[in-house]
């Protein structure tokens, strides 16, 4: 399968396993810190939420669903069966992830980093870019010598699509690239 934007060939999991491993992970983060998720009325939930909404619309926009039909760029059918959610967890550390199911959490302490709107939509864009390029579940990452450089191929690539995600969303992305300095 190829990674969109960077047509890099790469195996990955089917969207089926994606999507077990993604719920079984996050059931189990809800289960342990669940505590510690805002709720849906917090206002940095519902600031990211609003934000990440423009970004995964961008997603569908800028990744068609049946891709291109010459087989000559990735595929993203599955994108689009995604349910995509952002999560905020209430901990002082700089830190976000993505799950291959299109869970993407955000700690406070991140956001407390951030201060504009496109810096965030950035951080969102980056960990939806990890979704589309469908790092987590890459076979590489399963073995024991996946290494430095292509876990900073996944994240250049990351940024990649991230910053097209950005702009297909409509956000200034000049004005985001303070988010990459952290």
């Amino acid at each position: 399968e190829k990674v969109p934007c960077t047509d890099r060939v790469h195996w990955v999991s089917s969207p089926l396993l994606r999507s077990l491993i993604g719920d079984t992970i996050f059931e189990t983060i809800k289960e342990k810190r669940g505590h510690a998720f805002l709720g849906p009325s917090d206002l940095n939930t519902v600031r990211v939420r609003l934000i990440a909404s423009a970004i995964f619309r961008g997603a569908h926009d800028l990744f068609p669903r049946d891709g291109d039909r010459d087989n000559k760029k990735a595929k993203t059918t599955a994108l689009h069966d995604l349910k995509w959610e952002v999560i905020i967890f209430n901990n002082e550390k700089a830190k976000a992830y993505s799950l291959p199911n299109g869970k993407i959490v955000v700690y406070t302490g991140l956001l407390n980093c951030l201060n504009t709107d496109a810096e965030i939509a950035a951080l969102i864009a980056h960990e939806a870019g990890h979704v589309v390029a469908k790092h987590n579940t890459e076979f590489s990452r399963m073995i024991p010598f996946h290494d430095k450089l292509a876990s900073q191929r996944n994240e250049m690539e990351a940024d990649l699509i991230g910053l097209k995600l950005l702009a297909a969303a409509g956000f200034d992305t000049d004005e985001a690239h303070g988010s990459w300095g952290l």
